[in-house]
């Protein structure tokens, strides 16, 4: 058997367990000290809704127009969960969206399964959408 089913096998057979099945990974730039804390509310809030975090610092790079190789600071939020209502799920959408209007991101990067990198404008734009359309 290999590590993961007999550690998962393990560790649900201990009493009091509670097994997250999901988690975020989220990718915060800190605008090198100048925006942390948009960093912080962002961290707030996602603890608040999905019950807890854990956060580090890390570094985020990327190749530029120009092919140059560009990094910046960054403050990754991981959070793990399971089985989250509608409502929670929109909160860490905006929660996340906010951030990148308040830390003048361009874009958003975010690990959920497969990592995802959207442009902050047409993020905003989709959570205007579905406000429309939903009815919570």
């Amino acid at each position: 058997m290999a590590l993961r089913e007999s550690l998962e096998e393990f560790l649900k057979s201990v009493r009091g367990v509670t097994c997250y099945q999901d988690r975020i990974r989220i990718y915060a730039p800190t605008c090198y000290g100048e925006c942390i804390d948009a960093v912080n509310r962002l961290n707030e809030k996602v603890s608040k809704l999905l019950g807890g975090s854990t956060v580090y610092d890390a570094e985020g790079c990327w190749v530029n127009p120009r092919g140059e190789t560009e990094c910046e600071p960054v403050r990754v939020i991981e959070s793990a969960y399971r089985c989250i209502d509608p409502e929670t799920a929109r909160g860490v959408v905006e929660a996340i969206a906010e951030y990148g209007v308040e830390a003048k991101q361009q874009a958003l990067a975010v690990e959920q399964g497969s990592f995802y990198i959207a442009s902050t404008s047409e993020v905003i734009e989709k959570i205007k959408e579905l406000k429309f359309k939903l009815p919570y």
